[in-house]
């Protein structure tokens, strides 16, 4: 099992020579949010994108048209020995149809559950 801090190291070694999807999040490959717990691996697998502070993995989900309030609920499983763990802590950016940001969380405005 690998360490946490060489975990990091081979994240940012494949971000590094990830090729960017797009010119704009417009062009991304979208798919619906699922309505069923799911689990999500960001890594290589993922699109790459230049969010103007530098390239990330992601996933872009399309929420459903509002007919009534419902939530969103991310999670991130440590991975690693106990000793040397890492945690995945994602940052979360919502836009609107015209892929204008309208709101966004980081590991300070996330809440933990």
């Amino acid at each position: 099992m690998p360490s946490g801090i060489e975990r990091v190291a081979q994240g940012k070694k494949q971000l590094d020579a990830a090729k960017v999807c797009c010119l704009t999040l417009s062009e991304a490959r979208r798919q619906a949010l699922p309505l069923e717990k799911s689990t999500l691996t960001i890594d290589d697998t993922q699109q790459a994108f230049d969010f103007g502070a530098g390239k990330a993995f992601f996933v872009l989900y399309e929420l459903p048209v509002f007919e009534r309030t419902y939530s969103v609920s991310i999670s991130s499983v440590p991975g690693g020995p106990l000793a040397d763990m890492a945690l995945f802590v994602p940052l979360v950016a919502l836009y609107d149809s015209s892929f204008q940001r309208t709101r966004f969380f980081d590991e300070k405005t996330l809440r933990n559950c």
